[in-house]
């Protein structure tokens, strides 16, 4: 059997040296390379290129470096934490105009039994107030956004509304069934900047709901947050976003 020899040239000074091109009857193609005193191997399966350095004796190259490309046709939509390399970055935002920007988004807090509840609507949990605890934990959590959501831009937002209401015709009615006792809640955040507040919306919710997880653990080990997303967004150069909209 022959050798086959490929050179890539990448750039100025730099290229691979392919040889050995082996073909493995799972259908994938293993190409060993050589590169500034690394070898490893290029792997192609299907559409995927799988890229392997070893660090050799005599290299500062990292070892078992793997990157991974593929020669689909990449999505219409890029993603703008992302830059070209594939790293993660903020997002510059220095050159949009600054407008008023909206978002509301909504969750949801199921309580295995009706035990919580009962006590939420007469204001006799042992720790306090859970609204009003609630409402305030989403208030202060949309401000401290981008502390816990790395990438975020700091937004000086002009208002935050967080409503926490009782939601379920078994939670009113304090009936049987599982899954029936819940709480409703919903955020709406407001800014005059030049990106949006929806990470801000979304996290008022999740911070409201754990504080009602928080308040109620004692008498409900099963509660369960789900349903958090962001049902509005108006204002930038995206347009506007409704949930129940096609």
């Amino acid at each position: 059997m022959g050798t086959m020899v490929v050179v890539i040239v990448i750039g100025v000074g730099c290229c691979i040296l392919l040889t050995r091109l082996r073909v493995f009857w799972g259908g994938h193609v293993d190409i060993p390379i050589y590169h500034a005193g690394t070898g490893g191997s290029i792997i192609v399966r299907g559409s995927r290129i799988s890229l392997c350095l070893l660090q050799s004796a005599h290299s500062h190259s990292p070892l078992g470096l793997l990157r991974q490309y593929s020669t689909k046709a990449a999505p219409v939509t890029a993603l703008p934490h992302l830059t070209a390399a594939g790293a993660a970055h903020m997002v510059a935002i220095h050159d949009k105009a600054v407008s008023t920007r909206t978002a509301v988004a909504e969750g949801r807090v199921t309580f295995s039994s009706g035990s919580a509840l009962s006590l939420i609507r007469v204001n006799a949990n042992k720790k306090g107030d859970v609204l009003a605890i609630a409402r305030i934990s989403g208030i202060m959590a949309a401000k401290k956004c981008s502390d816990v959501v790395v990438l975020c831009h700091p937004i000086p937002i002009s208002s935050v509304e967080v409503d926490v209401v009782e939601e379920g015709a078994e939670a009113k009615g304090g009936g049987g069934g599982g899954g029936g006792w819940g709480m409703k809640i919903t955020a709406k955040v407001t800014c005059e900047g030049k990106t949006g507040v929806e990470m801000e919306a979304l996290t008022a919710v999740m911070g409201a709901a754990l504080a009602v997880v928080d308040m109620c653990k004692a008498v409900d080990k099963r509660i369960v947050i789900n349903g958090v997303r962001v049902v509005q967004k108006t204002g930038g150069r995206r347009g506007d976003f409704f949930a129940d909209r096609p």
